[in-house]
């Protein structure tokens, strides 16, 4: 699994390790912009960061409270792979296209063993079980976006308000800001799409069915989300985006320190026994 991150981070790096594809909806055309570091907040947690220059990733979580390690996702397009770190040990794990084939076809072998199981349940069982498999209706969530008519500026940027809702529950509200260069555009992470398609392909997520309806999902988002609240309870704390920095960043921020450990996945990790929710969208 994943070290405990932002929602807004931690959405990408889970789809990156998962499926590799999730940023793919916000990779639409144009030329890439200048390299952008975004700073976000949920609740009173230390700020996280997300770096973004051309095909190069990665998100930062000093964690909250002295239980939890600082911890670093790096998505290396060009490399095709990603690497996990954790500051506190100083060591390092990495996914590779390579990992992601073994995942497809574990996850595979996983989902036909499970059909089989599911010939022998109930009606009403085995419906719940297919549903949260996603091999129900073969639908992806529907996700839709309710302006509540407010307009706001947060932290110094513009948004407005909308009441996001999932198969028409409602999920959260965000102040979203549309795209631009002022924050966030979708060519701020053309570079990466190579490595998406290639990652996603390479685990059989799209032909598992959803793949490219989650992309069209996400591409339904009307600009970034300047905060986020969930509306279920336990669903998380509020989330800011507190800044935003277009400029050159070190290249040493895509790479592993030096005399960092290379380390396995470990068990339950993509290769290892099974797998580790812009930004989102």
């Amino acid at each position: 699994m994943l070290p405990r991150m932002s929602p807004t981070l931690r959405s990408i790096a889970r789809r990156f390790a998962l499926f590799a594809a999730a940023a793919a909806p916000l990779l639409v055309g144009g030329r890439a912009h200048a390299a952008v570091t975004l700073v976000m907040q949920r609740g009173a947690n230390t700020q996280s960061v997300l770096y973004v220059d051309g095909d190069k990733m990665r998100m930062e979580n000093p964690g909250a409270g002295a239980s939890q390690h600082a911890t670093t996702v790096i998505i290396d397009a060009a490399g095709k792979r990603m690497l996990m770190v954790d500051e506190a040990a100083k060591t390092y794990s990495e996914i590779t296209e390579a990992d992601m084939k073994r995942f497809g076809a574990q996850l595979e072998a996983r989902r036909g063993e499970m059909q089989e199981r599911l010939k022998s349940m109930p009606p009403e069982q085995r419906k719940r079980i297919e549903d949260m498999m996603g091999g129900g209706a073969g639908k992806p969530r529907e996700l839709k976006f309710e302006r509540l008519g407010d307009k706001k500026a947060i932290n110094g940027f513009s948004c407005e308000m909308y009441r996001v809702l999932e198969d028409a529950a409602p999920k959260e509200e965000d102040c979203i800001a549309p795209w631009s260069a002022s924050i966030l555009q979708r060519s701020d992470f053309e570079g990466l799409r190579k490595f998406a398609e290639n990652m996603a392909k390479s685990s059989g997520v799209m032909a598992a069915g959803g793949g490219r309806q989650m992309f069209e999902q996400f591409d339904k988002y009307p600009g970034f989300p300047v905060s986020r609240r969930p509306l279920e309870a336990g669903r998380g704390e509020d989330e800011q985006l507190k800044s935003v920095k277009r400029g050159s960043i070190p290249a040493a921020k895509f790479a592993v320190p030096a005399g960092f450990a290379k380390k396995p996945l470990p068990t339950g990790a993509v290769g290892g026994g099974g797998p580790p929710h812009g930004p989102r969208p």
